[in-house]
């Protein structure tokens, strides 16, 4: 990053200079997260406890409409990711209730999901989230309720 700014001060001296224009350096890689944020917002769309069979026409609806204004990021509960890697879409994922329930001795759900949670606003950075379903506050309070109940 530095070699860079060097690199743009010194195309800035020479062109007030009066010397000759050199081209800019080439610009960041594509696949680089910062700089594909810095040119559209992120947009989280979280579809928690949505049925699998839903996911196509909410992905279609969402990417007609927001698909080349945002990064689109999808927060999903279902391990049926297929229509979103179809898409080449970012998926994040939350282990549904019914799994947390199954696998309560595993970990506490509710306070791993709630610091992931924090976590993947702190990576995307979100400029709006929008909820199909469950949003992400009713999904971790179900998630506790769940565990208080302690249900079988």
């Amino acid at each position: 990053m530095r070699a860079l700014f060097d690199r743009l001060l010194s195309l800035r001296s020479a062109r007030s200079s009066g010397a000759a224009a050199e081209t800019l350096p080439p610009a960041l890689p594509a696949d680089d997260a910062t700089a594909a944020t810095a040119e559209r917002p992120v947009l989280l769309v979280s579809m928690l406890e949505v049925q699998p069979e839903e996911h196509p026409e909410i992905l279609d609806k969402v990417m007609a409409t927001f698909g080349a204004s945002h990064k689109l990021v999808f927060l999903i509960s279902t391990d049926a990711f297929g229509p979103f890697l179809a898409r080449q879409s970012a998926i994040e994922y939350f282990m549904p209730i019914d799994q947390q329930i199954l696998h309560r001795d595993l970990m506490d759900w509710p306070d791993y999901l709630a610091e992931k949670w924090a976590l993947l606003l702190l990576k995307w950075r979100p400029a709006s989230v929008i909820a199909y379903g469950m949003n992400v506050d009713r999904f971790l309070n179900a998630a506790r309720a769940a565990r208080a109940a302690g249900l079988p």
